[in-house]
């Protein structure tokens, strides 16, 4: 934790960035340092510096689905620079790292800059003692074994938490299928996201710089949303105060994220954007961000079966539309089996369902929407 986050204060360094040439993505990136107080603040020669960008699933990074491959090279390039030893890694919930790394070009950067790229594969038990829902949790060694991590997420929104980026980049250094774990052990929104708070707390990687030069907007996000140019590096050491800004940069409403919400009513970051020190650029979206607020489930703090009865009755439907190519990708990622194949098609079992929505996250097809029901849309949830 860095000294800013002890006296309540977080910094948070905004550089304007338009393109994703490397060269421009250099300059910006060292910029971003300069103004978090200077590279040296953060590595010394020789630490070994973990890359975790977010590798979810394959495709052009066009598709702004993926940390774009210039951003990586960019931080490894200035870890080097301060004489770092500097690996990249990520465990997504379905396809292997290499293969989205591959589709995205990441892996051939990777190869032309001589950067190791690594698979999250074997986990080691962290403790978390003051984590309020998971004291410990398995993350991959590789992770625990760096003297730096540096999240590097994308803006996108989700199904679940409205948005994804920096607290819930951490998610991927839990290792592959055993995400679902957690959540089936943690199965309405509320818990969720409180484990991802836990989990943040636990690792607090020692920097995060967004990728936001081009993210993803829209409600099919984090894999099939419209991406939309929003020319922005941000970084700061503390995750929550980053989505917190960010929030306030793209036109949000801040408690619609759900671990934005929890944190405000407990100690998991700065939340109060008056004790931000912001530095650099404005980076005011010109334009209206189009996300889809989550459900704001009164089912929060009920019993599991309660939860489970609301969220049938108001939260929204998975659907699987005419789109499904029946790869099977979504019962793969299904954690409680509720996904299953049907006539070359894949059909969901909304009696086993949790809403957890990983099918309609990893589905590169567009090929399942979520529907509310009548109860929920009257009470606008």
């Amino acid at each position: 934790m860095m000294d800013e986050d002890r006296y309540g204060s977080a910094i948070v360094a905004a550089k304007r960035c338009c393109s994703y040439y490397q060269k421009d993505v250099d300059e910006g990136v060292a910029a971003i340092f300069d103004l978090m107080g200077g590279i040296e603040r953060f590595i010394k020669e020789g630490d070994k510096v973990l890359l975790k960008p977010n590798l979810l699933a394959p495709g052009h990074p066009d598709k702004a689905r993926t940390t774009h491959p210039s951003v990586v090279v960019a931080v490894a390039n200035c870890v080097r620079q301060a004489g770092g030893t500097v690996c990249v890694g990520d465990s997504p919930a379905i396809k292997a790292a290499r293969l989205v790394a591959m589709t995205n070009g990441l892996l051939k950067a990777c190869r032309q800059h001589n950067i190791p790229f690594v698979e999250f594969r074997n986990s080691v038990e962290k403790k978390n003692l003051q984590g309020r829902l998971v004291k410990s949790f398995q993350i991959a060694k590789e992770v625990a074994e760096a003297d730096l991590v540096i999240n590097i997420p994308k803006i996108k929104t989700h199904s679940l938490t409205t948005i994804t980026c920096a607290v819930k980049n951490n998610f991927g250094c839990i290792v592959g299928l055993s995400k679902g774990q957690y959540h089936v052990k943690f199965d309405n929104a509320y818990m969720f996201s409180t484990m991802l708070l836990d989990l943040y707390q636990c690792l607090r990687p020692g920097l995060t710089i967004i990728d936001g030069i081009v993210s993803m907007a829209g409600k099919d996000g984090p894999v099939n949303g419209k991406p939309v140019r929003t020319g922005m590096l941000l970084a700061g050491t503390d995750c929550v105060a980053l989505d917190i800004y960010l929030c306030h940069v793209l036109g949000i409403d801040v408690e619609t994220v759900r671990t934005n919400n929890i944190a405000i009513r407990n100690d998991y970051g700065v939340t109060d954007i008056s004790k931000m020190t912001i530095v650099g650029d404005n980076v005011a979206y010109d334009g209206q961000f189009d996300y889809c607020p989550t459900d704001r489930s009164p089912a929060w703090l009920l019993p599991g079966w309660v939860t489970r009865e609301l969220n049938n009755r108001l939260s929204a439907r998975p659907h699987v539309n005419d789109r499904c190519m029946g790869c099977g990708d979504c019962a793969k990622i299904c954690p409680v089996g509720a996904v299953t194949a049907f006539d070359g098609k894949q059909r969901i079992d909304m009696k086993k369902c949790i809403r957890c929505y990983c099918c309609q996250e990893v589905c590169r097809y567009s090929a399942v929407d979520l529907i509310k029901p009548f109860w929920g849309k009257w009470l606008g949830f």
